[in-house]
């Protein structure tokens, strides 16, 4: 039996086709993949049947029933449900909170919420059954916020699956994690759907998920611009106009650069849990610093501890020689320090080119290069680094590919004219034809003379990218050296295997 078709659906955002004429059907029971690289069209396409977005043209159904321009709630309520590729958790909330909310909002009950919650039994019981059959019964009162990655990926999903949905779609449920917690995941995602007997769409562009977990396979190509692509578009293999230049070369160049960051025995808890552990780095003017680590080893919590979104219980932050540690966000990126965070954090309702305003404000406030902001020279350094950019202004935020975003992320993070660089996991959840385009992107920055911090889970591409190289494991700092270095430590390789 047919669950969902759709007839003919377009969706374009300016040239660029984002979904051009797509007929697609999911039959009931299946557990079907969506497989493409990153700006194919996969996500629009979801966005498009979860209603996130609506078609300039074509039909969606369920069933017979017609729910092309239904709203959310409507199509939740025909049996549709999602994750998303960045998680959509509310993070000061507990795990068993998260998905009792979702409960709540199923029974239609989210009026009384706060009212019912506390002596709703029934919720709690079924929530706490749900979290068991996801692996995270015991992280039931922890944070959402403090989860590993992939543990945050399958909360995602168990909230989704909290709705009893006929069709789950899963966008990208194993991107940023590692090989061994993808198999995890889908271990347990897969479990859970089959037995549950749901039928499922899983959108992948990793082909050993895909060969693994689905018998059965739809393509989507990547989105097609009306004209011809520009140069160093990251679709486009073997189009991209930059070079890596020799890392041997930069590796045996002479060091003696100023200091531009220290953390300096550092140590931050998350709620009771104590998090960092002593952990101390630097990274000098014009220099390229990997924090490497598997997932919950304490990267992300180092980088938000150093642009000031959780406060030190002990340790100093040093930037430019100042102590930082007692100020706020916007004093530390007033003084020159950017970060795209891991889940790029972009305004939706914003467009590109809105997004990188408030950046440029924010560096004129901070008196730094007023020239260059009056010239548009800034948005000249962002395109030189990101040219397809440049085509991307007139867009709305919730409107860009995965990979789309964590470039606007990173372009906004430049706009800012920054001397420092914070990119927390810039390469999750990319095809490994966008990785290149991204690697380069680095490249670029630097010599623009901004230094870069970036956390990264995947050492290998740290080592192609990086001056200089630490590793982190249950938030204390393992290892300090040279990538290649890293390779060939047997403590760095076990602690990334977990």
């Amino acid at each position: 039996m047919r669950l969902l078709r759709t007839e003919g659906l377009k969706k374009y955002f300016g040239d660029t086709r984002a979904v051009d004429g797509v007929d697609f059907s999911v039959n009931e029971g299946e557990f079907l993949s969506l497989v493409g690289t990153n700006g194919a069209g996969k996500t629009t396409l979801v966005n498009l049947i979860s209603a996130f977005l609506f078609p300039d043209s074509g039909r969606i159904f369920v069933g017979e029933r017609d729910i092309t321009y239904s709203p959310v709630d409507e199509r939740i309520r025909a049996g549709i449900a999602r994750s998303f590729q960045l998680v959509n958790l509310f993070d000061d909330l507990s795990v068993l909170d998260n998905v009792a909310l979702a409960i709540f909002a199923r029974e239609r009950k989210t009026k009384r919420v706060f009212a019912l919650a506390e002596r709703d039994t029934a919720v709690t019981a079924e929530a706490l059954d749900l979290l068991g059959q996801f692996a995270l019964g015991g992280k039931a009162q922890a944070l959402a916020g403090g989860l590993a990655q992939g543990e945050r990926k399958l909360l995602d999903v168990a909230v989704a699956y909290a709705l009893r949905p006929k069709l789950l779609f899963l966008d990208e449920p194993t991107s940023g994690v590692s090989t061994r917690d993808k198999a995890q995941i889908m271990d347990t995602v897969s479990a859970v759907v089959r037995g549950g007997k749901i039928t499922a769409v899983v959108i992948e562009h990793d082909m050993d998920v895909v060969f693994k977990y689905r018998p059965r396979r739809r393509h989507a190509r990547r989105q097609v611009p009306r004209r011809r692509p520009a140069r160093g578009d990251p679709a486009e293999p073997g189009r991209g106009d930059v070079s890596p230049r020799d890392r041997r070369f930069r590796l045996n160049a002479p060091r003696g650069r100023a200091s531009m960051l220290e953390v300096k025995d550092i140590h931050v808890s998350r709620g009771p849990a104590h998090v960092l552990h002593g952990v101390s780095l630097s990274v000098d003017e014009h220099e390229v610093v990997c924090l490497v680590g598997r997932n919950g080893a304490g990267k992300t919590t180092t980088m938000e501890s150093i642009m000031g979104f959780l406060p030190l219980t002990s340790g100093q932050i040093l930037f430019h020689g100042e102590e930082v540690a007692s100020l706020p966000v916007h004093q530390r990126a007033l003084r020159g320090m950017g970060y795209a965070p891991e889940g790029c954090e972009i305004f939706p309702e914003l467009t590109v080119a809105e997004n990188m305003m408030i950046s440029r404000w924010m560096s004129a406030k901070a008196h730094r290069r007023l020239e260059a902001v009056a010239s548009g020279d800034i948005e000249e350094r962002v395109f030189s680094v990101f040219p397809e950019v440049r085509d991307l202004m007139r867009r709305q935020g919730m409107n860009l590919s995965g990979g789309q975003r964590k470039m606007v992320a990173i372009a906004r993070g430049i706009a800012l004219a920054p001397t420092l660089l914070l990119l927390d996991e810039a390469f999750e959840g990319l095809a490994p034809i966008v990785v290149k385009r991204f690697r380069d992107a680095v490249l670029k920055i630097e010599d623009l003379g901004i230094s870069l911090l970036i956390a990264e889970s995947n050492l290998v591409i740290a080592a192609r990218i990086a001056d200089r190289l630490y590793a982190i494991d249950r938030g204390e700092i393992i290892f300090h050296g040279k990538p290649e270095q890293a390779l060939e430590d047997d403590n760095v390789m076990k602690a990334l295997r977990g």
